[in-house]
């Protein structure tokens, strides 16, 4: 099934990027030229509470190399109240309420343009690498009974978890950059498909030595992440806490609307 994707994808990319080429020959007729340098930051990041910046530098008169940077601080994760709502159990509900998340990416790409003028001023299409770090941390909660001076009496047990979840991927893009003024241009990256990795590790340490009950519920808990489709998630539960090791495939699409400007 994934095969067949990503033949249908690559076909359509290509399929696209002869369309591009024909329509920038014909079209972009706009763009003087100017300085080598573009220095971009994509508006979509901030809706999302992202910092992004890009950087690209002309080669040639439809070549160009660039690198695009983002990072997202330490935050709540997303739909955080959807993904609690139809929690029950209290303990479950807080670990996820608990959860923080930050997010690092680079992405160096090369951009093929097409037309007869100014590099930074017409249709384009672009190969990238991209990796990604996931840096995720909460805490896990559980009660165990326990014998206290011949009293059993109920003990709280806490997990802190943190890990990273890294995606190396390959893709391509194409778009559209054009000239607004002088100096500042707009640059619309229509749209970008890349497949890649997930790899990663998250550990686990417990406050208690956690007893066969506890040990077996968690095991139970992370063996359900395996019906999650083109992941796995190995792991090893033990008296004093846990290890996740997730794998798989990594399956993306890009988009971005960037004001720049060069120099």
């Amino acid at each position: 099934m994934f095969r067949n994707w990503h033949f249908k994808s690559f076909f359509l990319g290509i399929l696209v990027i002869w369309g591009l080429q024909a329509t920038g020959q014909k079209y972009c007729k706009w763009g003087e030229r100017g300085t080598d340098h573009l220095l971009k930051t994509n508006l979509f990041n901030f809706a999302f509470k992202s910092f992004n910046l890009e950087y690209e530098r002309s080669f040639k008169t439809n070549i160009s190399l660039g690198v695009n940077v983002s990072f997202t601080p330490s935050r709540d994760l997303p739909f955080k109240s959807s993904l609690t709502k139809n929690i029950t159990d209290e303990n479950s509900k807080k670990s996820v309420e608990e959860a923080r998340l930050n997010q690092f990416s680079i992405v160096p790409q090369m951009r093929f343009y097409f037309g007869d003028r100014d590099v930074f001023t017409r249709f384009y299409a672009s190969p990238y690498i991209k990796y990604t770090r996931y840096q995720t941390n909460t805490t896990l909660y559980y009660k165990q009974e326990a014998l206290v001076g011949g009293t059993l009496a109920s003990e709280s047990i806490s997990i802190p978890i943190s890990g990273n979840l890294n995606t190396l991927s390959a893709g391509l893009a194409v778009g559209l950059q054009f000239q607004l003024l002088k100096s500042i241009y707009l640059d619309w990256k229509i749209m970008g498909n890349h497949y890649g990795i997930v790899f990663g590790k998250g550990t686990g340490k417990s406050n208690y030595p956690l007893t066969e009950d506890i040990q077996q519920d968690i095991k139970k808990s992370l063996e359900k992440l395996d019906d999650i489709p083109i992941y796995s998630f190995a792991h090893t539960v033990d008296q004093t806490g846990v290890t996740v090791r997730p794998k798989g495939l990594n399956i993306g699409i890009t988009s971005a609307l960037s004001v720049g400007y060069r120099f």
